[in-house]
């Protein structure tokens, strides 16, 4: 029975051999590995869910551009096209805003990017269409051509500095601009000017 059990100088000598070859073998590469790429696999879904995220926020944000040329292009004011019109307003609407509360949701730099650029498309968003309900119906195809009208111009600009900031979120420049005071003194660029 003695033979059995090991003097703890010959335990410490053992481990000491033996640790090397546990190190190098595949057991341990395995684990390694297996830990790697769950976090490999984390980090890649929550990419694609923020990824996710900012498209349906730029498309909210689009929809919302585009209503009032929705309103102003409408075929009839028989109550249904009306309610129809008016329900899609509503849905646009609460699309924007949830957008926004996701953006806030996600980064606070983000939020005040979008927020600021939403203030400015708004400014022309909600007189144009104020304006697009005052307007006849649309009767003939010439009728279609607006000529400028709504708010388009700044619409793209809108979006276009919204694109731009996103790419900040993203790939390495998420790495690298990982603090607030960073990332903020970076995305200043698209903020709307006054």
């Amino acid at each position: 029975m003695g033979a059995l059990m090991a003097s703890p100088a010959s335990t410490d000598v053992t481990w000491a051999l033996l640790l090397p070859y546990l190190l190098g073998s595949g057991i341990v590469s395995a684990v390694v590995t297996a830990v790697l790429g769950s976090f490999t696999t984390a980090s890649k879904a929550a990419t694609e869910a923020r990824r996710r995220g900012y498209v349906e926020a730029l498309e909210a944000i689009l929809a919302w551009s585009e209503f009032p040329y929705r309103v102003r292009r409408r075929a009839s004011d028989d109550p249904e096209r009306l309610e129809a019109l008016a329900a899609l307003g509503h849905q646009v609407q609460e699309r924007r805003t949830g957008a926004l509360a996701w953006v806030a949701a996600d980064n606070r730099e983000m939020y005040e990017v979008f927020r600021l650029n939403l203030e400015a498309l708004d400014a022309v968003t909600g007189p144009s269409i104020a304006d697009a309900w005052q307007q006849s119906p649309v009767t003939a195809a010439s009728g279609m051509v607006l000529n400028g009208w709504g708010p388009g111009r700044m619409a793209g600009e809108v979006l276009r500095r919204l694109n731009c900031a996103v790419t900040y979120r993203f790939g390495w420049r998420r790495r690298v601009l990982f603090t607030p005071a960073l990332l903020r003194a970076r995305l200043r660029r698209y903020r709307p000017t006054a």
